[in-house]
């Protein structure tokens, strides 16, 4: 039996309390790893299936469900309460069930005006 890990959080990762790393059903525990990338913040409330790659810089608001076996790119953007079923590509926003791109990270602008890139 080999000794490989199911999981990998890189260093500088914030994942919240309650945040749940699960598996679809019908499916044995460990038959695809997740990894989550440097510097994700993933908030509580959140879960995430097994096969899903998370590059570096995502941040998700609070319950957000990320379906197995997705890619999803650096500086990523998940609205609270978002279902992604697909891979998402970097410096995406998305939200909604199922999730989808609403914009570019580079095109949000701040209501307050008090930067003009306030993702950068």
């Amino acid at each position: 039996m080999t000794n490989k890990r199911l999981c990998s959080i890189a260093k500088n990762a914030l994942v919240d309390k309650q945040v749940f790393l699960a598996y679809p059903t019908g499916r044995k525990i460990g038959e695809r790893r997740l990894v989550i990338g440097d510097n994700a913040q993933i908030r509580c409330g959140t879960t995430i299936y097994e096969g899903t790659t998370i590059g570096s810089y995502l941040t998700t608001g609070h319950n957000v469900v990320i379906r197995e076996e997705n890619l999803i790119g650096e500086r990523v953007l998940v609205g609270s309460g978002a279902v992604v079923t697909k891979d998402i590509p970097p410096c995406s926003v998305v939200t909604g069930n199922p999730a989808k791109v609403i914009c570019a990270i580079d095109e949000l602008k701040c209501s307050r005006g008090l930067t003009d890139h306030p993702y950068r």
